[in-house]
């Protein structure tokens, strides 16, 4: 019960990129996993989205917005990212590995998942996966996370998100 109190605290306290306010419109529980619909305050967008704690306490979060924007964020305080610089880094879902360009962030790693075909495919390896792990490029480990729970979230993230872009409310 713990865990997923964490998570939705993560949701309305951890610091976005670019310290945006979010409010918590709805959430519900998947396993080690929480989904959840929210509005962006700062920009008056909503968006859904599925994520979940490390025993770091450091958050893997995979958002997407009512406008078709997606993207995935790694968040730990303790990270020092410039603002907005390209940022190479490593999923790897079970034994696959997908090398990935985002964006490093005070306190967090972002990468878009604009292209339909890449967002898919990697929310599919996520849904079905056992263990994520985010390495640098020297393959030394900056975070891990269960993916126990993570194919009803991210399901229910991606139900939330069609109901978003039609203009209406999910109810799960």
């Amino acid at each position: 019960m713990l865990r997923p109190f964490l998570a939705l605290l993560a949701f309305l306290f951890a610091v976005p990129a670019a310290a945006q306010e979010l409010r918590l419109v709805e959430s519900w529980p998947a396993g080690a996993w929480l989904t959840a619909s929210m509005q962006n305050l700062t920009y008056d967008r909503r968006f859904c989205a599925a994520e979940t704690t490390s025993a770091n306490d450091q958050v893997f979060r995979v958002v997407l917005y009512e406008d078709d924007d997606a993207f995935i964020e790694v968040l730990d305080p303790a990270w020092e990212y410039p603002g907005g610089e390209p940022l190479e880094f490593i999923l790897v879902i079970d034994r696959d590995e997908w090398k990935v360009t985002g964006q490093g962030w005070p306190g967090a790693m972002t990468y878009d998942l604009i292209d339909p075909t890449d967002r898919d495919r990697l929310l599919a390896a996520l849904s079905t996966g056992r263990k994520l792990d985010i390495r640098k490029l020297n393959r030394s480990r900056v975070a891990q996370f269960s993916l126990d729970g993570a194919g009803q979230a991210i399901s229910s993230a991606l139900a939330c998100w069609d109901a978003e872009r039609a203009g209406g409310d999910y109810k799960p």
